[in-house]
């Protein structure tokens, strides 16, 4: 019994814990359904048309006692290339106008950044449950010069 539980010991069963969300979105969404546009392509393919001809290859014996003289054929096979023209189409899509982009589902709008609700969320309740510890930081970043307050930089994604 002891072996067994020293055994079961030895592996230990992990939980699993999911990854967090990204805190900003890198795309966004667009308000309406924007169709892709139809582009009509073709390229080309080598084919070849046979043709069969007889041609003449000499004579031989024929007739009566094989006193008389027959042509004799062979059957030759002529390769003709041509090109042929193969049209098909596809699909691409196409971007959303900047006037109609918005932030997707889960996210929210905030300093022109689309940021994630739940993670917003989970660093709030970081933000206040260490807020004494947040504000001796910002006083030490102004004392040194620095602007908390500068705002959101352009890029918000990872």
């Amino acid at each position: 019994m002891d072996f067994r539980l020293d055994m079961l010991s030895r592996f230990r069963i992990n939980a699993y814990t999911p990854p967090r969300p990204n805190l900003h979105a890198t795309e966004c969404c667009c308000q309406v359904n924007i169709p892709p546009s139809t582009e009509k392509r073709s390229y080309e393919v080598q084919k070849y048309r046979y043709s069969y001809r007889s041609v003449r290859n000499g004579y031989r014996s024929c007739g009566w006692w094989g006193w008389g003289r027959c042509t004799q054929y062979t059957h030759v096979q002529d390769r003709h290339p041509y090109t042929q023209t193969v049209y098909y189409t596809i699909k691409v899509a196409r971007s959303c106008p900047t006037r109609l982009q918005v932030c997707c589902r889960g996210y929210v709008a905030y300093k022109r950044c689309c940021t994630n609700i739940k993670e917003m969320k989970r660093l709030l309740d970081l933000f206040e449950s260490q807020r004494g510890q947040f504000e001796s930081l910002r006083a030490f970043l102004i004392s040194q010069g620095h602007n908390p307050d500068a705002g959101c930089p352009m890029s918000c994604g990872p």
